[in-house]
């Protein structure tokens, strides 16, 4: 149940309440169908893989509203309806992968096809909308390459390039209006496209483990969320999901162990990035840029007698731009923990902190849209104290299972809850 109280702000009685509840079962099928071939020539050592895949997914998805009227539950048939999506993707693959001295190389390419339908369906007394019915069917092209240059076990250098499509989570095609209160709600969006992202990226690794990196990422369609206006009610706002025009990010990155003695060990990560955003709405534009920002993880592990560990960890992200329209506050978090090995090597118990500052939870702010001045924040349970035992079970010296695939991991990937 969602109440909402509107309260005099002078003598505090409360002038309008109503309440709602609604109920949203949702129900995702998938299935995939998978094909992988792979040669190796022997003179050459060229290895040829080729393959595709299928997949369907339907969704079938149920927004019951009702209005809560002396405590019983009437339909809204405006704010009720049901929406099936259907989506089918078909893709092909090839891609050759070798090496002469201190050269490997790899190069590629994916076709895919997507049919997708996505169907709206209201109350019988209620008019259609345009975009109660979705049918769309599109095809691309996906290239990839690589090149590494080992010019010793101290140095080599590796250059890619990739183009990705990312499609939207299926709940964000569904046009509900998940209602937050009277004033504000979430709505997905049946006409979002899918993401193409271009990527290219050279990079340097010292001694097997130090890497640097310089990247450029172009991104198209860009989906994101933003706080609009509802036009015909004002006051009121809603969280909708659409396609900015497009990102562009440059970025520099470090990723290091940190073998500083026997007993002091640790590992240290930080990127370095400026993005830009462009919104092209047929209702308006913005242009956003982000300052440099920086994301930094660094850990240390301390050896200590007796079969004790100590450890530090920590993470920060600096003022920075998310999704294109809000400015965040810098956030970070500080974590401690203590291990100690038990039995031999065949059992350890860890006490852990994190969060020990509370300055983990998110701020941002965000003018870009016109008409709005939001500030939003959040928070979630990021100071714990955890206590684990772990204890390992059988023969130590059995190798672990492989990792398989089932071809079902991207579709999965799409499913927010």
């Amino acid at each position: 149940m969602q109440p909402n109280r509107y309260i005099n702000g002078n003598t505090g009685e409360v002038t309008t309440r109503r309440d709602f509840t609604n109920n949203t079962p949702s129900n995702i099928d998938i299935s995939t169908a998978k094909l992988d071939y792979t040669h190796t020539f022997k003179k050459s050592g060229l290895r040829l893989s080729s393959g595709g895949k299928y997949a369907r997914v339907i969704t079938e998805n149920t927004f019951d509203f009702f209005n809560l009227v002396d405590g019983s539950p009437i339909k809204d048939i405006d704010q009720s309806n049901k929406f099936n999506y259907t989506e089918e993707v078909s893709a092909l693959y090839l891609n050759l992968a070798g090496g002469k001295g201190k050269w490997n190389y790899q190069a590629g390419v994916r076709m895919e096809n997507t049919h997708s339908v996505g169907d709206l369906r209201r109350d019988t007394s209620l008019a259609t909308q345009p975009n109660d019915y979705v049918d769309r069917n599109y095809t691309g092209l996906f290239p990839s390459a690589a090149l590494t240059y080992n010019h010793s076990e101290m140095h080599s250098f590796n250059l890619t390039y990739s183009r990705r499509i990312d499609r939207p989570n299926y709940e964000d095609l569904n046009p509900f209006e998940w209602r937050l209160d009277e004033l504000s709600f979430r709505k997905g969006n049946p006409f979002l496209l899918p993401q193409y992202n271009n990527n290219l990226e050279l990079s340097y690794t010292l001694k097997q483990a130090a890497t640097i990196s310089l990247g450029y990422s172009n991104s198209q369609d860009v989906v994101t969320d933003i706080v609009e206006n509802e036009p015909d009610k004002p006051g009121r706002s809603f969280i909708n999901y659409r396609n900015l025009a497009s990102q562009e990010q440059y970025s520099l990155s470090i990723n290091t162990p940190l073998p500083l003695t026997k007993w002091w060990n640790g590992y240290f990560s930080a990127t370095l990035y400026k993005a830009y955003y462009k919104a092209r709405f047929p209702e308006y534009n913005f242009d956003v840029e982000t300052p440099i920002a920086t994301n930094i993880y660094m850990e240390h592990n301390f050896t200590l007698p007796k079969d004790y560990t100590f450890e530090v960890s920590g993470w920060f992200n600096s003022a920075s731009i998310w999704g294109g329209s809000w400015l965040t506050e810098p956030q970070g978090s500080l974590d401690l923990g203590i291990k100690k090995v038990l039995m031999g090597g065949k059992a350890s118990i860890k006490l852990g902190v994190t969060d020990i500052l509370y300055t983990a939870p998110w701020n941002s702010y965000s003018e870009a849209i016109p008409g709005l001045k939001i500030r939003g924040g959040g928070a979630w349970e990021s100071q714990r104290v955890n206590l684990n035992f772990n204890y390992r079970f059988g023969n130590s010296e059995v190798k672990s299972a492989r990792r398989r695939t089932t071809g079902l991991e991207d579709e999965n990937k799409r499913i927010k809850n």
